[in-house]
């Protein structure tokens, strides 16, 4: 899951849930869809949902923790890591190659 920081996207919470646990389905509760879980836990005081343009978003949620702070080692990999990645533009652009990739 891409996001570790709340707010957080519901269906960001549904795919997330449905790789920890592959056997979940929404089909198999008595909820229809799963936002209706998610008002339902709402209602139960263990979240609350928000909203952010068209998507409905986990605003809050008493299990959330706050992510650590990158330590200054996580920050210098993930600089290399776009330097890389910009470094690899810019060969394939000096080789006319798209930077899309197509399929």
């Amino acid at each position: 899951m891409k996001s570790k920081t709340l707010p957080c996207n519901l269906s960001t919470v549904n795919d997330r849930l449905r790789a920890l646990h592959s056997d979940f389905r929404i089909s198999d509760t008595s909820f229809p869809k799963f936002g209706d879980l998610a008002r339902y836990c709402e209602a139960k005081g263990h979240l609350k949902l928000g909203r952010e343009k068209d998507s409905v978003t986990v605003a809050e949620s008493k299990y959330y923790e706050e992510p650590p702070p990158e330590t200054e080692e996580e920050k210098a990999e993930k600089e290399e890591r776009r330097k890389m990645r910009e470094e690899e533009r810019e060969r394939r652009k000096e080789g006319g190659e798209d930077d899309e990739k197509t399929w």
